[in-house]
């Protein structure tokens, strides 16, 4: 009896996005670009502002189009993923709806899909630690707690990859550590794949199994690094030598973007 493997939850393969300008010309904002996330995996993007790093979530995401190149998730087209409901998307900016309660806001993708299933409801907000404020709107909760609402709306459907656009980059550094552990607690749960953009260096580390550094624009795979630090992670690991190191071998592949630039 063989074994089927899940197919990768990402497989792009060149890439290439332009966006048009006002005065006819383009705008190319992804030049060839090849990324790969496996069943499970947590890869997390890095690369200077206005590399395409957002836009390529979006294109994973089928909320863009893709014009040059291919790209497979799940085993299919994005937008045949997205329709299975197999995506889940937490962006910088929430999103809640305010006339909803917390409740309401993590059940929205459930209502929509016409399902029910308030177990499941009841399990994530316990799972992200809002439990007790489950009648509340959004206007009464503090930027980390409306982050683990969107966590909890992102997961609630059970997607088979999670897409996250520099979901912690508006919240406090505290808001934030206590955000990075909450979401590696409920990777090691959950097990699905994750592709997460960001601007911090240590973040990516301590996250992922693999960082991808991008170039300024047009975005171009510069190295994907490997990152071997045991798991289950903490915060404590920073300070390890291979910590340390990872993060430098990350840091060296953005400079080598600066000093090419500069030639």
């Amino acid at each position: 009896m063989t074994s089927t493997s899940p197919p990768p939850a990402v497989a792009a393969r060149g890439v290439t996005h332009r966006y048009p300008g006002a005065d006819g010309r383009t705008l190319l904002a992804l030049d060839g670009v090849d990324l790969d996330v496996g069943a499970g995996e947590f890869v997390s993007i890095v690369g200077p502002s206005g590399c395409g790093k957002s836009t390529l979530l979006r294109l994973v995401a089928g909320l863009l189009a893709s014009q040059v190149g291919g790209i497979e998730v799940l085993g299919g087209a994005p937008a045949e993923a997205q329709r299975a409901h197999a995506l889940g998307l937490v962006a910088q900016d929430p999103g809640l709806l305010p006339w909803r309660d917390v409740a309401a806001n993590v059940r929205l993708p459930l209502d929509v899909m016409g399902a029910h299933d308030p177990e499941r409801v009841r399990a994530l907000l316990d799972q992200v630690g809002i439990a007790e404020f489950a009648g509340y709107r959004p206007g009464a909760l503090s930027g980390g707690m409306r982050q683990r609402v969107a966590l909890a709306r992102a997961l609630v459907h059970r997607p088979r990859l999670l897409l996250m656009d520099e979901p912690f980059g508006a919240l406090d550094e505290l808001s934030r550590e206590a955000m990075r552990i909450e979401l590696l607690r409920i990777w090691e749960q959950e097990r699905i794949a994750v592709l997460f953009v960001t601007h911090s260096v240590a973040e990516a580390v301590l996250l992922s199994d693999r960082v991808v550094v991008m170039s300024g624009r047009p975005g171009r795979v510069r190295a994907v690094i490997d990152i071997p630090l045991p798991r289950p992670r903490g915060e404590a690991q920073e300070s390890s030598p291979a910590f340390v190191a990872a993060a430098a071998a990350v840091r060296a592949a953005l400079r080598a973007e600066d000093v090419e630039g500069a030639a």
